[in-house]
């Protein structure tokens, strides 16, 4: 096993000794708001000198220096009232004398930077304002570090890099480390918040939904307690998902699952006297076998109910959002629609398809008033991205610019229909409204088949990330966007040395390294090596060669023949042949691209 000391590059590499160098860079902040975190600087620690250039036209540095721009002034010195410290050598320390000043003359300084903050605080990142901020910081090489805060992603600035990377960092240097120790504090948390008796769960569950629990929560909480079921109280999206189907009458959503059933993409379980039969064109298919027997398991438990469960990918159940907040404002109020409103939708032409499910002061729905001018689209930059949370950043109303990068989002959406109790494989937050099913195809023995799977060690390709797949996930004509679409993106990443592009797209990455000055590194001391971070520009084919082997494979499919584009798309995709067992089991690292909730990839 490697050491994992070591700097994980071919050339150069760092001996474990070095550590206390390199650990002394600047960590990754956790602060609310950007801002520069100054380390203190050491009396006596000296500035490093410019490291020399390199001799590579296409290759530049940046070395990573404790600078003195960074240190904080103490907040007490021992050298004697009224004076600091403006510098530190090993012989000399330079003094000034405090000048006093009014605390009145302070005054106009102080309501300015009042009115400043305020200002910056109230901005979000996507307005000018903030990229302009962000852009005169690059301009005039600030040093920022990215800043976990409590939006939904982040950008990180481009030099986040020369003043962060540790060969060992903890969570306060790095953000995946940082989100990773988050998220296993909020499960622990999470856990111990977990009611220990039926009694604390009713409490629990009236302060959460303003209700009583259903019938037979008595016998469920039961059953979680003797099966060691965790969450016993965490209904959150369960009450979001079923919330507005409180507004129908029984009789009226009798009859619309009834109706649904007749639909051959659908299949309809009867629970009756502790019973299941599934009944539709689908009723013998695999994913209705699947989840018959997980039915099967609590059917004695269920009330006499009939099930419809969709067998598309996608979602199935589309809402207008005035229609929406309207069931959702009878069934807070423990109301049902009256007759006249039941079947209404807002079927406005002007908020077409995914716009109209956005609230009217969403990005979405601005952007599409023309009131959005100041929310463009920002994609992620040189720096990179990092996701805080992944359900709100996967919310097309509040990030309209991905819309355009997804199969199932690259068109204008689907018109508004009342809404219907569908169990579907898929569901997008914000704008659908189906009842989320679990797809059981993606679950297996691991045991089955372990005597054919390699051993780690033994897998030989470990740099490149593997991804073989149809051209599903996004439907080929004329009125989608599916040059955009996250499919088609991959497989022509994974092709860019086949075609002119690969070799005329540049992009400069960066790098964090050493410079030895000797070849013997065992002599060296801390002082003799010089860190530095390596930009260099790379071709996007020598990029997808070392890092990736992602093709479409098998047949054209999903494409509209009527409009030319099933044409169109046999000229611009090349098919690759499909890989073998024993092809995909040489790499460590593979890569799954959905279609919204469920995507089940083939890599055979």
């Amino acid at each position: 096993m490697a050491n994992p000391l070591s700097l994980r590059s071919k050339s150069l590499t760092l001996p474990p000794v070095q550590l206390q160098h390199i650990n002394q860079r600047q960590p990754f902040s956790q602060v609310v708001t950007p801002g520069l975190k100054r380390e203190e600087e050491g009396e006596g620690q000296e500035e490093r000198n410019s490291s020399p250039a390199l001799n590579t036209s296409n290759l530049s540095y940046f070395p990573v220096t404790r600078s003195a721009a960074y240190s904080r002034i103490p907040a007490s010195s021992e050298e004697g009232e009224g004076e600091l410290p403006t510098s530190s050598s090993k012989k000399h320390s330079t003094r000034l004398r405090v000048i006093r000043i009014h605390p009145i003359a302070l005054l106009p300084a102080f309501i300015l930077g009042i009115i400043t903050s305020l200002y910056v605080c109230l901005q979000d990142s996507s307005s000018p304002s903030w990229s302009k901020l962000i852009f005169k910081q690059q301009q005039f090489n600030i040093k920022t570090e990215p800043v976990i805060n409590h939006r939904d992603h982040i950008y990180l600035p481009y030099d986040y890099l020369n003043h962060t990377w540790t060969l060992n960092p903890s969570k306060d240097q790095y953000p995946i480390l940082q989100l990773i120790h988050n998220a296993s504090l909020a499960w622990h948390d999470k856990l111990n918040r977990q009611s220990k008796n039926i009694q604390d769960a009713v409490v629990e569950y009236q302060r959460r939904y303003q209700r009583k629990p259903p019938k037979g929560f008595l016998e469920w909480f039961n059953w979680a307690q003797e099966n060691q079921v965790k969450l016993v109280d965490e209904f959150d999206r369960v009450n979001e998902l079923i919330e507005p189907f409180w507004a129908i009458p029984p009789t009226v959503l009798r009859n619309r699952t009834e109706e649904a059933g007749k639909n051959e993409a659908f299949s309809t379980f009867i629970i009756k006297d502790g019973t299941v039969k599934p009944i539709g064109s689908k009723k013998d298919v695999g994913r209705t076998i699947d989840q018959l027997k997980l039915l099967e398991v609590i059917v004695p438990h269920l009330p006499d109910v009939n099930v419809t469960m969709s067998h598309h990918d996608g979602p199935s159940v589309f809402m207008d959002w005035k229609t929406k907040q309207r069931h959702l404002d009878h069934a807070r109020a423990g109301k049902v629609l009256p007759p006249e409103l039941i079947d209404r939708v807002e079927d406005d032409a002007s908020l077409w398809g995914f716009v109209g499910a956005c609230s009217p002061d969403s990005p979405m729905r601005m952007l599409a008033n023309g009131l959005g001018q100041e929310l463009k689209v920002q994609h992620a930059g040189p720096g990179g991205y990092i996701g805080l949370d992944h359900s709100k950043t996967m919310d097309l109303c509040q990030h309209p610019e991905w819309q355009e990068f997804h199969g199932f989002t690259a068109w204008a959406g689907p018109r508004p229909l009342p809404l219907r109790p569908i169990f579907s494989f898929a569901q997008s937050p914000g704008f659908v409204s189906d009842i989320l099913n679990a797809p059981l195809e993606q679950f297996e023995d691991s045991t089955k088949n372990a005597d054919q799977v390699k051993k780690w060690e033994d897998k030989l390709d470990n740099q490149r990330l593997l991804w073989r797949g149809q051209t599903t996930g996004v439907w080929f004509d004329r009125q989608t966007n599916w040059r955009k679409s996250h499919r088609v993106r991959l497989h022509r990443l994974g092709v860019a040395s086949k075609h002119p592009y690969g070799h005329q797209l540049k992009r400069k990455l960066r790098t964090p390294a050493l410079i030895y000055p000797s070849n013997n590194h065992s002599t060296l001391n801390d002082n003799q090596i010089q860190v530095v971070v390596v930009e260099k520009e790379y071709s996007l084919a020598q990029l997808s060669d070392r890092y990736l082997s992602a093709s479409f494979v098998g047949d054209l499919v999903q494409c509209t023949v009527e409009d030319s584009s099933c044409e169109t798309i046999s000229k611009e995709i090349e098919f690759a042949d499909p890989v073998d067992w024993q092809f995909q089991n040489n790499f460590k690292k593979t890569i799954e691209i959905k279609f919204i909730g469920l995507q089940i990839d083939d890599l055979a």
